[in-house]
């Protein structure tokens, strides 16, 4: 009756625990200590009445339950787990096939379910390391890398509890250690994952290979092989080093307590701090060990060190009792969570809380300088944390359990590693008191490790100096050892005083591949890593080496990095290889000894070294990588395309690298023995080939048609190419040759190397001794290099356009504005109507100009105009010429961008070239011609008839109705000039365009104007809104001498005129342009907002005809204001709703009108039945011409002009419309419009 709630609940949980158990209880065992669950479930089966596995967020199924991707099994018994039940690769069927397969995805690593009942919280990093373990020694690691998904809910984590008032954590690992990789695991599909089976897990972790942190027993009985002894111990650790090094990393905020904790209560100690880990409720697999046996160890310790302390961890109460009384103010300890029951089983108590506890406690007991233990993963992880922390700080270990019987080394599952590995100081101690037969072994025998304290000599095995490795044989040799280990390159870049990466780590190994001519090599002792010269044959440096380091001196560096690749292909290539030239630094590249002590091999697969970045390659370069591409690659289909001329191919000058096995075996043998006959012109072509792209790759002579011959490269043989030209044509291709695109990704130099001065990515481009004006595209007057200064000034020009529209941002605003809110949101915000004077603008105001600042520049415009007669006659392209710079809504309503503007919404790609490429006229698939002038001056503001080639389309455009602005008859323009199709807001016209459009309403449109909810009744201004801005006579005499009629009828206290016209009210939010008639998204999104608040808005056209029905109806409709409409007699049947406007037909005069007005402002009833529609929903049905006009949007007309241009082999047929994406995409540019 005693017993309290809360553990009735832990009792409940362990008498169901312990029923669990009763069947491999009953089991008996083999020598192997095996169970075999025979025809009881698996444990994961059964674990939802063990422990409730919740989770907030949703749980990838395994891949063995989904079958969405591969669940790899490597057991030999299946419902076993035992020592040695683990398959070699040789057991496994079609394994070389499986490999490759597995090598191509990303290892998810998860926990053993069937064992969520009673894993301990290290249980969950040792399941990661060891299925790291046997990952790497089957070799199934590839390019992709690792990830851990761990979340589902167990003693040690709650996917559902809160931290901080944050999200719930979604992730056991991530919670308390730092990702083993960069992947984001919520981007891949299931398709681009594999896993260990549940069976191959549990029996991984036990298996004899596996890493052990203390001798593991099954069914209480010791598994086989589990020694227990110095020697086992030690083997054990170096197992894990790599793999601490490489993959394990606790959280920032948990170091940072613990060290905050250790600083705090041991800066009297002076140094000496004894870690003592007591083992108590919780252990229940080995024996306890209690107080009395540690008090020998702290007793030599306190008397040794009179200024000592003695940090203890403990989970049990009486344990920590006992030593307070016995050692007083010496003994410290954490304020956490203990209990006499076991800990572990009570999940009453917080688990974040209890997680944290343990994993503090460990990394508090490895700070010290000295540590006794009994056998625990907590107190082993001590070890492995002072192993991976503290590298070059002595720790003397203390096992309390160790066995002392030497003999059983014999048989021990882990000696193998102990001749080659030094453990980082870790010192193994034998226990101080001599009454060993108390000692609760773990085999029921007493004894220490050994009679004389052992020291592990630190980096025993990496020699200071980097090895010269002087042939093949020596190299196959060498690897085998652990001297070319990142590990030792991290043990040399530190003895020289450099911070290596921190992934520099484990046991991969590492290579330099020096490319040698006459340069001096005696920076080679000092960068770290092991390296092989690649001499140059009559160089005189090649007298006397060995012959598989000496290489023929055509191909430059190109040929020595072949021969080195064909020479050790497959079986003998370190798993990183480094290519360099053999200077220490150059104009291209900075110290290479600095950059290779920091270098991070994780980074990249494949990573130039050097600095400077070309934004694409000159004419000649272009044509010499075209030749190698044409002649020597033959399985063209296995690498992307060719570029088709000199902006589609970018990289970095020049050929220096890193480079992963991984992707040097992704090409075969016959590949790299062909770029090494090409870079030592062993086989020179005798023909030459065309080595244009489209040329290579011509399917029909069609396509050849479409291509200008003088674009094209010349025919060349291989054998008309000097050696430099070959080695830059592959210069310009490893990226390519190794996996990449031939635009070469940008490099991080932070992420390579820790900091942007050891491995810039901008070093300047200095001139070339073989630029010259003559070859350098016409671009002379420059100081710099003739071609490559405008080149990389263009680029930038046109990457900060591209960025600007990718960002939806506008380059330039005439206001200051605070921030960027969309129409809706404003509009969705509040109930109340702004006040006046105190909004805030909801789209800013600006003007993306046709061209940059940098444009100004005459040799970057000229680089502009070439680079646009590059591209122009790319054939899967649609290439439209506005021939004039007067908007005219199709054209993205004035956006203009060099060398082209790019829209993909219609399926096909669409380039708009500017009036600034007038010239390439002939190679243009349409020209747009503006209708906005009244006098036609060929070759000026129209193009001259004479210049339309065959098949070409011409059209023109207009957003004008023809009255207010005279425009030149479309019959006028198609006799007259060739003209093949009107654009225009015209019923009539061959392609009608409608001002239902995005631009003028934002993404109201969606709803068909339905999103916006109007104002209640009560928060309306009781007025009629007025906002004109032309109030001139002549042609606009329709539109004002009727409003100032209807004001004076209304009365000026029922309107407010707040545009410029009859102003008497100051608009709410700022509401002009800029004075030269450019009114962009933000002009009509802001007026939407002024008008809002009114319950009536006066939208009158300038003129009254039939198909004349622009924007300013749906403006009020969208936003809940009734529109007092005069106009188009069928303006209804262009609108998406009933009983939705106040047409000014209906009435006889504006006095009658005016009275109908003033009837509705103060009847709420008849007012919201003309506000009704907004809550029905629509009916395509019922409003089939307002279906044509949505259609036939000024934001679906590009797309239809697509559909006249003729299709051909390489491009489709354009449909003509655009919905989805296709708005979407015209959205983003838009939004950056200038003019509508």
């Amino acid at each position: 009756g005693a017993i309290s709630i809360q553990r009735r609940s832990y009792w409940l949980k362990m008498s169901g625990f312990i029923l669990s158990l009763l069947p491999f209880l009953a089991m008996g065992l083999d020598n192997k200590a095996d169970i075999d669950l025979m025809g009881v479930k698996p444990a994961q089966e059964n674990e939802a009445s063990l422990l409730s596995l919740t989770s907030c967020a949703p749980i990838k199924s395994s891949c063995q339950d989904s079958g969405k991707c591969p669940s790899f099994e490597i057991v030999r018994k299946l419902h076993t787990i035992s020592s040695d039940n683990i398959k070699s690769p040789n057991e496994i069927e079609n394994f070389a096939n499986l490999k490759k397969i597995l090598r191509g995805k990303h290892l998810r690593i998860r926990s053993a379910k069937g064992w969520f009942h009673v894993a301990g919280f290290f249980s969950y990093p040792m399941y990661v390391m060891n299925q790291l373990l046997f990952a790497e020694k089957m070799g199934l690691i590839g390019d992709k890398k690792p990830f851990v998904y761990m979340p589902e809910s167990h003693h040690y984590f709650d996917s559902c509890q809160k931290r901080g008032g944050g999200d719930a954590a979604e992730n056991f690992w991530t919670r308390w250690f730092k990702p083993i990789s960069e992947v984001d695991e919520s981007e891949l599909s299931e398709d681009d994952v594999w896993e260990f089976s549940q069976f191959s897990i549990e029996n991984i972790h036990h298996n004899k290979d596996a890493i052990h942190s203390y001798p593991y027993r099954l069914n209480n009985t010791l598994l086989q092989g589990e020694a227990g002894t110095k020697q086992w111990a030690t083997c054990h650790r170096a197992r894990a080093l790599p793999l601490l090094e490489q993959y394990l990393e606790v959280n920032d905020d948990v170091v940072d307590e613990a060290q905050s904790f250790y600083s705090r209560r041991f800066s009297s100690s002076q140094g000496n701090v004894m870690g003592i880990h007591m083992r108590g409720t919780d252990k229940w697999i080995n024996p306890q060990v209690g107080p009395d046996r540690y008090h020998g160890e702290i007793d030599s310790f306190l008397r040794t060190n009179p200024n000592s302390q003695i940090f203890l961890a403990t989970d049990d109460p009486g344990f920590l009792e006992k030593t307070r009384t016995e050692y007083g103010f010496a003994m410290v300890s954490r304020n956490v969570m203990r209990e006499k029951g076991n800990v572990i089983f009570d999940d009453e108590i917080d688990k974040d809380r209890k997680s944290r506890e343990v994993l503090v406690d460990s990394l508090v007991l490895s700070m010290g300088n000295k540590l006794v233990k009994s056998w625990s993963a907590v107190s082993e992880f001590a070890v492995y944390f002072h192993m991976l922390m503290q590298p070059d700080r002595r720790l003397h270990v203390v096992d309390l359990q160790l066995n002392n019987k030497a003999a059983t080394d014999e048989t021990s599952n882990c000696k193998e590693f102990v001749p080659l590995v030094a453990i980082r100081n870790i010192v193994a101690e034998k226990p101080s008191n001599n009454d060993l037969s108390k000692a609760q072994n773990l085999l029921g025998s007493a004894g220490s490790s050994t009679d004389v304290a052992t020291t592990y000599d630190h980096r025993g095995d990496c020699p200071f100096t980097p090895p010269q490795v002087h042939s093949r044989d020596a190299l196959e040799a060498l690897l085998k050892t652990n001297v070319c280990s990142r590990r030792c390159v991290a043990y040399r870049s530190r003895k020289a005083g450099a911070t290596p990466s921190k992934n520099m780590r484990g046991q991969k190994t590492m290579l330099l591949v020096v490319a040698h001519d006459t340069e001096d090599l005696a920076w080679l002792r000092e960068q770290p890593l092991c390296y092989i010269v690649m001499e140059k044959k009559g160089s005189g440096f090649d007298r006397g080496v060995d012959p598989s380091t000496v290489v023929t001196k055509q191909g430059n560096e190109a040929s020595s990095y072949l021969k080195f690749i064909l020479d050790n292909y497959d079986e003998n290539l370190p798993d990183h290889v480094v290519m360099t030239r053999g200077k220490r630094d150059s104009k291209h590249s900075v110290d290479l000894v600095a950059m290779l002590r920091t270098i991070n091999p994780d980074a990249y697969s494949y990573a130039s070294l050097n600095g400077v970045v070309l934004p694409m390659v000159t004419h000649d370069d272009f044509c010499d990588a075209s030749t190698l591409w044409s002649n020597s690659i033959k399985k063209k289909h296995q690498f992307p395309a060719f570029p088709r001329d000199i902006t589609g191919l970018s990289t970095t000058c020049c050929a220096q690298f890193m480079v992963t096995r991984d992707r040097i075996m992704q090409r075969s043998y016959e590949l790299y023995d062909s770029l090494y006959k090409f870079a030592s012109g062993q086989e020179d072509s005798k023909d030459g080939t065309a080595a244009s792209f489209l040329e290579l790759s011509a399917a029909s002579s069609e396509k050849k048609q479409l291509v200008k011959p003088e674009s094209l490269c010349p025919r060349r043989a291989t054998s008309e190419l000097s050696s430099y030209d070959r080695s830059e044509s592959l210069e310009l291709s490893w990226h390519v040759i190794f996996g990449d695109e031939w635009h070469s990704r940008k490099i991080d130099p932070v992420k390579l190397c820790g900091s942007a001065s050891r491995c810039p990515q901008d070093l300047p481009i200095l001139q070339s001794s073989s630029s010259s004006s003559e070859n350098m595209l016409g671009i002379v007057e420059n100081p710099r290099d003739p071609f490559w200064y405008p080149a990389t000034e263009y680029f930038a020009a046109v990457e900060n356009q591209e960025l600007k529209i990718a960002a939806h941002t506008i380059i330039s605003t005439p206001y200051n504005v605070k921030g960027l809110v969309t129409m809706e949101a404003h509009c969705n915000s509040s109930t109340a109507a702004p006040r006046r004077g105190k909004g805030k603008e909801i789209v800013p105001k600006g003007i993306y100009t046709m061209e940059s600042k940098a444009f100004s520049s005459e040799p970057v415009a000229q680089f502009s105009d070439i680079v646009a007669d590059e591209v122009v006659n790319e054939p899967e392209n649609i290439n439209i010429l506005l021939y004039n710079d007067d908007p005219c809504g199709v054209d993205f309503f004035g956006l203009r961008a060099e060398p082209y503007l790019q829209f993909d919404g219609c399926g096909t790609p669409i380039r708009l070239f500017s009036s600034r490429h007038r010239p390439l006229i002939e190679s243009m698939d349409a020209v747009l011609v503006s209708q906005g002038w009244s006098e036609r001056i060929p070759g000026e503001n129209i193009p001259n008839e004479n210049d339309k080639p065959k098949g070409q389309v011409w059209a023109t455009c207009t957003v004008e109705n023809g009255v207010t602005y005279e425009r030149t008859p479309i019959s006028t323009l198609k006799k007259e000039m060739g003209i093949d199709l009107e654009m225009s807001a015209d019923f009539n016209a061959d392609i009608p365009m409608s001002f239902y459009s995005q631009f003028y309403l934002g993404k109201s449109i969606k709803s068909n104007l339905r999103s916006i909810k109007p104002l209640a009744f009560e928060h309306k201004d009781k007025k009629v809104a007025v906002m004109q801005a032309g109030c001139a006579q002549g042609h606009f005499n329709y539109r004002t001498n009727w409003t100032e009629s209807f004001i004076k009828e209304l009365g000026n206290k029922s309107v407010d005129s707040i545009g410029q016209c009859w102003n008497n009210a100051k608009t709410r939010i700022p509401w002009t342009d800029d004075g030269l008639g450019n009114r962009p998204m933000a002009f009509h999104a802001n007026k939407m907002a002024n008008i809002r608040p009114y319950m009536f808005s006066l939208c009158h056209e300038s003129v009254d005809k039939d198909f004349w029905v622009t924007e300013k109806v749906f403006h009020a409709l969208a936003v809940g204001s009734v529109p007092v409409f005069r106009g188009s007699k069928y303006i209804k049947s262009h609108l998406p709703c009933e009983d939705c406007i106040v047409d000014t037909r209906d009435f006889k005069s504006t006095k009658e009108l005016a009275a109908h007005i003033n009837m509705l402002m103060s009847n709420k009833k008849e007012y919201e039945k003309l506000l009704a529609w907004k809550n029905r929903p629509y009916n395509a049905t019922k409003f089939p011409m307002f279906e044509a006009k949505r259609k036939q949007s000024i934001d679906t007309a590009i797309c239809r002009l697509a559909s006249h241009v003729a299709e051909n082999p390489y491009r489709r047929k354009v449909s003509g419309e655009c919905e989805g994406k296709c708005l979407e995409e015209m959205y983003k540019l838009q939004r950056l419009a200038a003019h509508g």
